[in-house]
């Protein structure tokens, strides 16, 4: 077995995408002394296992179809040989079986919104680069990354909770969901020469390089408004205001993506665009705290 490769697989610098939505909502439940921590670590890890099988899943698809080879070295490793392509499915298969189990038991709780949430987090990780459709490669993945890395795993942690929605959780949410759709978008401009080879349509591809730039840099905008907008709900907690600092960590990675075009740079922003999900989560959840 090849440690290295499964550390690569994890992806872990981006695990941010499914950790900050469920920190932010679990926080805002703590305020309202509503929080069970059983409940909030099962959500959290069942999010991170969901994400973690979806990589997985994508090394193994993509693999299949050509794509990312030239930037991704979990996949030269694959055609090295020092990986086996059965051994990526039977991995993401257990991952994802593991994260059910985890499920079941959240499903017991929160019944059937938690059961569809479940359900269409699954199949949308594995659809986002399987089949024929897959979301990945007809230019559509960015809807769906800021829908359930923002909202869907946001509002399903509060429901598991509470046993309710709101509206505030459902605005939060957005933060993270915005944030993960720019770790998106870098990596499709990072990988953009080679999918117009393998076919795959992202809106990089179908609208080119300076679109995506300018997707990225909007993200980025939408991100920081989020306190905004959750101060004007609020109207008692001004330091979510704070929060929009997340503009001043990212000038960098906007340099960086409008002056550069190589994959090593745009591999950094990827890394840091991901560690900004940390910290954005956190920020927002000290808010909620305080």
């Amino acid at each position: 077995m090849n440690l290295k490769f499964w550390i690569l697989s994890l992806r872990y610098k981006t695990l941010g995408a499914s950790f900050s939505p469920v920190i932010v909502a679990g926080s805002l439940a703590y305020s309202r002394s509503l929080l069970n921590m059983k409940l909030f670590l099962c959500s959290l890890l069942c999010a991170l296992l969901i994400q973690i099988g979806t990589n997985l899943a994508n090394d193994y698809y993509d693999f299949i179809k050509g794509a990312n080879l030239s930037s991704k070295e979990s996949a030269k490793m694959i055609q090295s040989g020092i990986i086996k392509l059965s051994q990526i499915k039977t991995a993401f298969i257990i991952v994802f079986l593991t994260a059910i189990l985890i499920g079941i038991y959240l499903v017991e709780i929160g019944k059937f919104p938690i059961f569809v949430i479940g359900v269409l987090s699954i199949c949308l990780g594995i659809l986002y680069t399987a089949g024929s459709y897959a979301l990945a490669y007809i230019g559509y993945s960015e809807f769906f990354v800021i829908i359930f890395f923002g909202p869907v795993a946001a509002c399903g942690t509060y429901y598991i909770q509470t046993l309710k929605f709101d509206h505030l959780v459902f605005i939060a949410g957005l933060a993270p969901g915005f944030l993960s759709c720019a770790l998106l978008v870098i990596n499709n401009l990072r990988d953009m020469d080679h999918d117009k080879i393998v076919g795959k349509k992202t809106l990089a591809v179908r609208f080119g390089g300076n679109f995506a730039k300018f997707e990225y840099l909007f993200l980025i905008l939408a991100t920081s408004s989020i306190p905004v907008f959750l101060f004007i709900f609020t109207k008692d907690q001004s330091f979510l205001l704070v929060t929009c600092i997340i503009i001043i960590f990212s000038f960098p990675n906007i340099r960086l993506t409008y002056n550069v075009n190589n994959a090593e740079q745009l591999n950094k922003v990827l890394s840091n665009t991901g560690g900004l999900l940390f910290l954005l989560g956190f920020l927002i959840s000290f808010c909620f705290l305080i």
